[in-house]
């Protein structure tokens, strides 16, 4: 059953972003955690902030920003590393845009620190796409004296408000590599809060980030380009609250993966549904967010789903009265006339 709902859901994603004509697709990369049962299978403890030390799911999907739909989902059991365990995951992506929406779309991929792995660059490096990844601070990257001569030189240039950039050069496993470092002043001390020793006391707390890519963008677009992945984690949780994506409904794994793709097949629906209809365009921006403005599926339920309603059939013609409401009149009949254009 999982394979024919991932098949179905790559087909109306491929002709769903074939039709748009874009040039470029943004792939936002990245896992969530599903708490299960004791006794449910494929299920393993993990990561798992929210219950420490339950079993669980470990789902991972790619969505694309600018349309806001997810392209690919595989469920994984919740001991997984994130990184080491998306290369096959990343392949199969790859293969399936290439193959459904054409293989002249230029890709580009966003990914967290857990996808810094050696083996995942080699998959991006080989198949042509753009990518940004986050970089952990580990010792061999140097990058602490990479910010210590950035500090000492006043290299700095700002991104934002509260955000400053510093560009360089890195060999990472043997190749020479962009990396973008970034320090964010912020009002509080935090674990990322390393090079206090850097700055006078009254200087106040800088957080350090840093992102390895190989896109051409400026740091101060890079850094926009970036925390648009951000809209990611808000497309987990709708999928959630409103379309029961962690419920396991079953004590075999098939079967709740199988249900994983129904959740985002209702999803994809629900968003291709309002591009076609009454979402509002959007003016493109840096973050490459969605190019409209959906609405979440609560607010749907609000306003179409849940609506009271009776058909009647005055003078023979079935007719769906909706009561003396307008307003309510007027978005049927706007949603009406854009199914027929």
């Amino acid at each position: 059953m999982w394979s024919g709902c991932s098949k179905v859901n790559e087909d109306l994603v491929g002709a769903l972003l074939r039709q748009t004509g874009r040039r470029r697709l943004t792939l936002d990369v990245d896992g969530s955690v599903s708490s299960t049962g004791s006794k449910v299978e494929g299920a393993f403890r993990g990561y798992n902030r929210q219950r420490r030390g339950a079993r669980s799911y470990y789902p991972i999907t790619a969505y694309e920003a600018q349309e806001g739909q997810i392209v690919r989902l595989s469920n994984r059991p919740g001991n997984v590393n994130d990184g080491a365990a998306s290369v096959t995951f990343l392949k199969d992506l790859i293969r399936q845009v290439r193959d459904t929406v054409g293989r002249r779309r230029l890709l580009e991929l966003r990914m967290d620190g857990a996808f810094f792995r050696r083996e995942v660059l080699r998959v991006l490096d080989d198949s042509g796409a753009d990518y940004a990844f986050k970089a952990p601070f580990y010792p061999w990257l140097n990058l602490r004296s990479v910010a210590a001569e950035a500090n000492a030189g006043d290299h700095w240039k700002r991104a934002d408000d509260r955000t400053w950039a510093h560009e360089s050069r890195l060999e990472v496993w043997g190749q020479d590599r962009r990396v973008v470092l970034y320090r964010r002043h912020v009002a509080h001390e935090t674990g990322r809060n390393f090079q206090l020793d850097l700055f006078h006391p009254d200087d106040g707390h800088y957080e350090y980030s840093a992102i390895l890519t190989n896109k051409r963008l400026t740091p101060r677009n890079l850094w926009h380009f970036y925390n648009g992945r951000g809209s990611h984690e808000k497309v987990y949780g709708e999928l959630k609250a409103g379309f029961a994506f962690d419920c396991v409904p079953s004590l075999s794994e098939p079967a709740n993966a199988a249900w994983q793709m129904l959740s985002a097949l209702a999803f994809n629906l629900s968003r291709a549904f309002q591009a076609q209809t009454l979402a509002p365009v959007r003016k493109t921006n840096r973050k490459r967010r969605t190019s409209r403005r959906f609405e979440s599926i609560h607010t749907m339920r609000f306003k179409l789903l849940g609506r009271a309603a009776v058909l009647l059939r005055p003078a023979g013609k079935t007719t769906l009265h909706l009561g003396s409401s307008p307003a309510v009149a007027a978005r049927f009949l706007a949603i009406t006339n854009a199914n027929r254009a």
